[in-house]
């Protein structure tokens, strides 16, 4: 399969920026969405509807990568919209925060194989991230899925013209997290668990077309509009009734997934949490199991590797 995923951050958004960084992914679902238009004109006795108009459209769609350690932290930086680097020399520390970076634009690029052997460009400008899920179970790699918006896409058919393939820049190592390396606490102490998701949704406003000089037909950048939704669930065994009376009585706590692969691999993610759930209850002779899902109150991402710039 002769497909690619590329990175870039844009000067001016929705305009072309080479993708220098290129992330192995498991899938993508970026599609172009046409925004088209019909008049309701009446013309004597036509039975049929006028062909409808195409006045540009958007891009949405998603993007799955095993989540790993190297590359990553461009994404984790349009998703938080905050970043502060440290380091004089690897490992780098790149400390993820809430912030206003949200509302600046990536170049996505697309390499779709065709059978006639060709490996396609398809081009995503005034890309941005939306949201992500993180999700982690026992004896799996770490998986993470990026939902996007964007302003375009440009291809070998599109007018004008997108641009070519550029040269793939794969980080030289790339080990994703698996079960072993995570761990849990909960309240300052361990939580064992079967699996877990953790989904971060940034309330951007998409679909915002304006009448405008330049670009008419692709929306507006999408800004903030209303409240991020970060939260996420934990599922384990029925251990006893610490984890519960969390829920129960609507205690905040302190909560830190942590996935450590060695001193230039590790992503922290901790902050505070409210629980809530149901209570759990008895389904034949097996195991309890609880479901806690939560809220973050505020949240955290740290992420060690050994790039320079997140």
């Amino acid at each position: 399969m002769c497909s690619s995923i590329g990175y870039a951050r844009e000067v001016t958004a929705g305009t072309y920026a080479v993708p220098s960084r290129h992330i192995e992914h498991v899938k993508e679902a970026l599609k172009f969405e046409p925004k088209t238009v019909v008049s309701k004109g009446i013309r004597g006795c036509r039975e049929m509807m006028p062909a409808p108009v195409q006045v540009g459209g958007s891009v949405k769609g998603s993007v799955s990568h095993e989540l790993a350690p190297q590359a990553t932290g461009l994404l984790f930086e349009h998703l938080f919209g905050a970043v502060a680097t440290t380091g004089a020399a690897a490992p780098y520390t790149h400390v993820f925060t809430v912030g206003e970076k949200v509302e600046e634009t990536l170049t996505v690029q697309v390499a779709k194989p065709s059978t006639n052997g060709v490996a396609n460009p398809f081009t995503y400008v005034g890309m941005q991230v939306v949201g992500a899920t993180i999700g982690a179970k026992a004896g799996e790699i770490v998986q993470s899925d990026w939902e996007f918006a964007g302003a375009n896409e440009l291809s070998s058919v599109s007018t004008p013209a997108g641009p070519v393939l550029a040269p793939l820049n794969y980080a030289g190592l790339y080990v994703p997290f698996t079960f072993v390396d995570g761990s849990v606490s909960v309240a300052g102490s361990a939580y064992e668990v079967d699996d877990l998701s953790l989904s971060f949704k940034n309330a951007l406003r998409t679909d915002h077309f304006t009448m405008r000089a330049g670009a008419p037909g692709t929306p507006d950048v999408a800004r903030r509009n209303g409240q991020r939704d970060y939260g996420g669930s934990l599922s384990s065994d029925f251990f006893d009734m610490v984890a519960y009376g969390l829920f129960r009585n609507g205690t905040h706590a302190a909560l830190s997934v942590v996935f450590d692969a060695g001193p230039a691999a590790k992503l922290t993610i901790e902050g505070d949490v409210l629980f809530a759930g149901t209570s759990p209850t008895v389904d034949g002779i097996d195991i309890l199991k609880q479901s806690l899902p939560f809220r973050w109150l505020s949240v955290t991402a740290t992420l060690v590797n050994g790039d320079s710039a997140p």
